[in-house]
């Protein structure tokens, strides 16, 4: 952006008032660290100003959109906002449109619903496990790998049904993913993304045909392939879908523990009040969710010429739902949306924190039901917890919200 730019007054102030002679949408880099760090100031000034917008950086290039309404109205029209332009390649459920897309939530719904309450004991089960490692090491800590990314891949692991001896192999290619998944990287620079997501396919396609060891799969997987493959599921389908999970199943959870803490710990009182009035809990877990979306971006793709917020988008164009901008919508959640609050009324209704309409994440009840588990659990056991000495480290991937790293001590 500018030299002026983002403004260093709090939003709503008079300085705000002059963003147009400083905000400069086509300088604009999401790979700024000033909006890696804090987007919402951004977010802002893109809503008042530019609702849609056309956002370049290096080989990626995309529509941009801002608002909660414009964000909305985009949900609301999958046939036209689709998940994908080509019939080939993906196929899994996070790449596929109307009918297909419904037909498949038809036969994975019901699958999740009959995990749900197997993985709110098992997640506290392993929260309890991963905080008495922690209390014994009596030292510094990494929050997210000693407790919300342990807790969370072994969840995932276990419901999902790979076996125990596979687990840190399965984690360790998600992890290439998951740092080479950023679509603004230059092609060379995605390969291992790539590698990894044909290593996990081969896997999962492995799995599925079973070994002397495994001959059926167990778990949600083996529901899958048994029950959702005599619903209609292709193989190749369950394959893909099995990827798209390992790869959004724990880490959006992971995001969200990671963020959730920090907003906690940096936020005056809002640790302890946790802490002593479980009355105000179910309101800080919406805020948590609500203020830091773990997925701020999810694309889409035109198919025809549409005007979205007066700007014209030509069929086959990227368009990308800014979630993490519509969570933060004035016009929605107040004067207030870009502070972190936990006496804030929710509003369920309007949270975007895992999309909206007939996208909205198969996993959203999962979260639902573990967030509060992880959360009560940390602070009850460690009431005196702090940020830590080092510095935190958040993730690249302006798609995604987090922490790779976040230090910790009691």
């Amino acid at each position: 952006m500018s030299a002026s730019w983002p403004p260093a007054a709090p939003f709503g102030s008079e300085r705000w008032s002059m963003a147009p002679a400083a905000f400069d949408p086509g300088k604009f880099n999401p790979k700024d660290p000033a909006f890696q760090e804090n987007p919402y100031p951004y977010y802002a000034q893109f809503r008042r100003h530019a609702p849609v917008c056309r956002v370049r950086h290096g080989p990626y290039t995309s529509y941009w959109v801002f608002t909660h309404a414009l964000v909305d109205e985009a949900n609301a029209d999958p046939l036209t906002f689709r998940k994908r332009i080509s019939q080939t390649g993906d196929s899994g459920l996070f790449k596929m449109d109307p009918p297909r897309h419904t037909q498949a939530r038809d036969i994975l719904d019901p699958l999740f619903a009959q995990v749900t309450a197997d993985v709110a004991d098992l997640a506290d089960r392993m929260i309890v496990e991963a905080l008495s490692d922690v209390l014994a090491s009596g030292r510094e800590f990494d929050g997210t790998q000693a407790l919300a990314h342990r807790v969370m891949r072994n969840v995932f692991m276990a419901v999902y049904g790979v076996p125990r001896r596979h687990w840190k192999f399965v984690d360790w290619w998600v992890r290439v993913m998951l740092g080479h998944y950023d679509n603004m990287l230059r092609w060379p620079r995605r390969v291992p993304a790539m590698v990894a997501a044909g290593v996990l396919m081969a896997y999962f396609a492995r799995l599925a045909k079973g070994c002397p060891l495994h001959s059926q799969p167990k778990g949600l997987f083996g529901r899958l392939v048994r029950d959702g493959g005599k619903a209609g599921l292709t193989r190749r389908e369950i394959t893909w879908t099995s990827l798209h999970f390992a790869l959004g199943g724990y880490l959006s959870t992971r995001f969200l523990i990671t963020t959730g803490l920090h907003n906690l710990l940096t936020s005056p009182g809002a640790y302890q009040a946790y802490l002593t009035d479980p009355q105000i809990r179910p309101k800080a877990i919406e805020e948590m969710k609500r203020h830091d979306a773990p997925f701020q971006v999810a694309d889409r793709f035109v198919a025809r010429e549409v005007h979205l917020g007066g700007c014209r988008i030509p069929a086959g164009s990227r368009v990308s739902l800014i979630y993490g901008s519509a969570n933060h919508d004035e016009t929605v959640f107040g004067a207030t949306a870009d502070r972190f609050d936990i006496h804030r009324e929710p509003q369920p209704g309007q949270n975007r924190v895992f999309g909206h309409g007939i996208h909205q994440c198969i996993g959203t009840a999962v979260v639902a039901d573990v967030m509060p588990i992880f959360m009560d659990r940390i602070v009850e056991a460690l009431p005196t917890l702090q940020l830590g000495t080092r510095t935190p480290v958040r993730e690249s991937d302006p798609y995604f919200r987090g922490f790779a790293s976040l230090p910790l001590r009691m």
